[in-house]
């Protein structure tokens, strides 16, 4: 890939809102490096744009294995000026019925790799004074209901967020909840603010993701 145009790094890329954000940083210039634990998608993606794009396998759970995978991607393209988390684990049900074993699963895909994942590119961010952090939610997250023990899970990267925030780098650490309802948008918590890109700007966000 051209390492003169800026890298994103997109974590959790299926044939949704992953792809959707990899055509939409593709599209802006970005060079794109990809991370899934299945290739079908990223593969896809791939073909559509062979400058632009690398994906890489890897579950996003496992920080051991995201460290790794991270690692080899800055060693090869460098440090990059984006991060997108849009990886989860869906685990339904209530309290009672979640057993505990699963919901450690969930936890590591959605909160433990973003944390994880957010450690491996903040360095590279501070040092050049730039870069964006974003992590993807669910609105559902913030409203609880009985069955929405999985989306409950998808919160903690608020909390990321926000304690990304606390160090005084200026950087920008977001989160965004997408809510599935008729006639909803998504919403942004964003703490403090640096340079925009595609996925920071209210006038791209698409409740319906698709690409190219």
């Amino acid at each position: 890939m051209d390492h003169s145009k800026p890298l994103c790094i997109v974590i959790g890329v299926g044939p949704g809102n992953g792809a959707a954000l990899v055509g939409k940083f593709a599209k802006a210039g970005y060079r794109v490096a990809m991370i899934a634990r299945s290739r079908s998608t990223m593969d896809d993606l791939e073909r559509f744009f062979p400058d632009n794009c690398r994906g890489y396998t890897c579950d996003a759970g496992d920080p051991d294995k995201l460290n790794a995978c991270l690692s080899e991607i800055i060693s090869s393209e460098g440090p990059a000026s984006v991060l997108l988390y849009n990886a989860g684990k869906g685990v339904w049900g209530d309290a009672l019925s979640v057993p505990v074993d699963d919901f450690e699963t969930a936890w590591r895909t959605n909160t433990l790799g973003a944390y994880a994942a957010s450690r491996a590119v903040l360095p590279a961010m501070i040092e050049q004074e730039a870069g964006a952090v974003v992590f993807i939610g669910a609105t559902a997250s913030l409203r609880g209901r009985p069955q929405n023990g999985r989306l409950c899970l998808e919160s903690p990267p608020s909390a990321v967020s926000r304690n990304l925030w606390l160090a005084p780098t200026g950087h920008r650490a977001c989160t965004y909840r997408l809510s599935w309802s008729t006639g909803s948008s998504p919403s942004r918590s964003c703490s403090s603010a640096s340079r925009t890109s595609p996925a920071t700007s209210s006038s791209n966000r698409s409740t319906s993701p698709g690409w190219p």
